[in-house]
């Protein structure tokens, strides 16, 4: 898979890290849609993949703090 934006395993993370991600990935596409660069793209696409694919918990719609994955079964 190709870079998927991180900030914190899922088990180091303590405290407020799993929240950066939101903020990093509008503003990257803010950026994103100014350049056109098609390496911003392949981020924001691969990172949107990998948080529905890998880090999402059909059951109970948890999404994992590291978009990498796995899911998350609590919070």
């Amino acid at each position: 898979m190709a870079n998927v934006l991180y900030d914190g395993a899922n088990g180091d993370c303590a405290g407020d890290c799993h929240e950066f991600k939101g903020p990093a990935y509008r503003y990257l596409m803010r950026l994103y849609s100014r350049t056109n660069r098609a390496s911003y793209f392949t981020l924001l696409k691969s990172s949107a993949d990998a948080i529905w694919n890998l880090a999402r918990e059909t059951n109970a719609t948890i999404f994992s703090v590291d978009w990498r994955g796995p899911s998350q079964t609590s919070v």
